[in-house]
């Protein structure tokens, strides 16, 4: 996990909160565990961290029970996902987020002959003064925030390959990481305006 060695041996009480949080992880793993439960595991944890984190996890061979916020890091290690929903309900899906993402994308473009056959039979007709559910504007800006989630992705992916190189030197470090953490709270914001015009749009 990149610990230098002269980290190893600070005294516990000296160490970041996510030093510590690290340390009692790496002293769970040095058990060999078979079923690990992680409660917002990337919290404090720098860039670097992260990733090598994530590059651990996917490669756990054991069962991975994982309670976050950060899409990110689901995105890498998970493969089933339980979504709570605002109605204080659960819903199960086999994938991870951006396959949720996909998924919720997809339903909400049924055709509508489509959304009829779900429908029940005695299910009352639509009042034909309803107005839409986006109006013009959300509806261009939906398609924008699509795009520009989309070019966020590849920038992520350009920024983690740079942040493994091993010939980066403090100062570019620092940088690159404050752009990837840019990235991360850009893409995290537009994925929620995403959803919020998503459900508008039923």
């Amino acid at each position: 996990f990149g610990i230098p060695p002269a980290k190893q041996f600070t005294d516990y009480s000296l160490l970041s909160g996510g030093e510590k949080r690290l340390l009692n992880l790496l002293s769970v793993l040095m058990a060999n565990p078979n079923f690990l439960v992680l409660d917002e595991p990337t919290n404090d944890l720098d860039i670097q961290t992260q990733l090598k984190l994530e590059n651990f996890l996917e490669n756990y061979k054991g069962c991975l029970l994982v309670v976050s916020h950060d899409r990110h890091f689901m995105d890498s290690v998970v493969s089933y996902l339980f979504v709570f929903q605002k109605d204080g309900g659960i819903k199960e899906f086999p994938g991870n987020y951006s396959d949720y993402l996909e998924y919720e994308k997809q339903h909400r473009k049924q055709s509508p002959e489509q959304k009829n056959i779900e429908k029940p039979v005695n299910a009352k007709p639509k009042n034909r003064d309803d107005k839409p559910k986006l109006s013009y504007r959300e509806r261009i800006e939906k398609e924008e925030i699509e795009q520009r989630l989309a070019d966020l992705g590849r920038a992520r992916i350009e920024i983690e390959q740079r942040l493994n190189a091993s010939d980066l030197d403090n100062d570019e470090l620092n940088r690159i990481s404050e752009e990837y953490k840019n990235i991360l709270e850009e893409t995290d914001l537009k994925e929620m305006r995403w959803l919020e015009l998503s459900e508008k749009e039923g």
